[in-house]
């Protein structure tokens, strides 16, 4: 068996197309400090962001309402508010356990 080389030319006109230049190189050093200060302004600590000590909100949703799976359907309307709390807390719960989940799986 043969290899032949062979030229291939795209019928493709690049007429009207933006050529992209070459970026400049990266201060790596300077990129690494952007990077590591927006993660420092972001940075939520539960311990001292949320209030652990102020009295439990009753009948306080978990989600949006127009978040809730249910939300704008005929079984919705006929649910108490009580319900329509507790669904709100059963998907967030559920939402927020697969999250750790996955970040366990993708640090492992």
């Amino acid at each position: 068996m043969t290899v032949q080389n062979v030229e291939i030319k795209p019928d493709v006109s690049t007429e009207g197309v933006a050529r992209v230049s070459a970026r400049k190189p990266v201060d790596m050093q300077r990129s690494a400090g952007r990077l590591l200060r927006a993660a420092a302004e972001k940075f939520y600590d539960a311990e001292i962001d949320i209030d652990w000590d102020s009295p439990w909100e009753e009948g306080k949703y978990f989600l949006p309402e127009h978040r809730v799976s249910l939300y704008g359907t005929k079984l919705w309307e006929k649910m108490s508010d009580e319900q329509k709390v507790e669904l709100g807390r059963h998907e967030i719960v559920s939402i927020l356990s697969f999250g750790m989940y996955a970040e366990n799986l993708l640090s492992s």
